[in-house]
């Protein structure tokens, strides 16, 4: 079988296979050494980098303008954003406030929460960042419900709803 391979493989130096064939034993300590030491630098100096913007150039302009921008604003560095959308805005705002307070029940996890139009702030102000027509329109409404409001006031339970029902229809 060698003499196959010797007579097939002109390039191989001639007296390689007597080598192999007379020290089997540093050949494959030889082997193993090599394997040994391409897996230690493998190990070493082969990193996998799956970041998309690492294989744009730092040099770029456009890359530079980020580069400022994240040490502008580092709170914004690695956030995640969560949609809610539902059928009423209502079941989407309760939503919002039941996920917030998990999310707030795990600071070690989630150091920073920003829920736009959300929190005690907007609670309290809200009204002031709505449009003109947007406040006449809810001054308006409130007018027309003002006598309803004022009878669920004074009573403000189960009979006194279903009270001003009654009056209603």
């Amino acid at each position: 079988m060698f003499k196959f391979i010797r007579e097939n493989r002109p390039w191989v130096p001639s007296g390689f296979y007597s080598f192999i064939l007379r020290h089997p034993l540093v050949v494959v300590i030889t082997a193993l050494c090599l394997t040994l030491s391409i897996i230690l630098y493998t190990v070493s100096n082969f990193k996998m980098n799956t970041d998309l913007t690492d294989m744009v150039s730092n040099k770029l302009e456009f890359r530079q303008i980020f580069k400022d921008y994240r040490k502008a604003f580092p709170e914004l560095d690695d956030t995640i954003v969560i949609v809610l959308e539902g059928e009423a805005p209502e079941i989407v705002n309760q939503a919002r406030k039941k996920l917030a307070s998990r999310l707030q029940e795990k600071p070690n996890y989630f150091k920073i929460l920003f829920l736009p139009g959300g929190g005690s702030f907007f609670e309290q102000n809200g009204l002031l960042y709505l449009s003109i027509p947007e406040l006449e329109e809810l001054a308006d409404n409130l007018a027309e419900m003002q006598p309803f409001l004022a009878t669920l006031a004074r009573d403000p339970s189960r009979v006194g709803f279903f009270g001003l029902f009654e009056k209603l229809f």
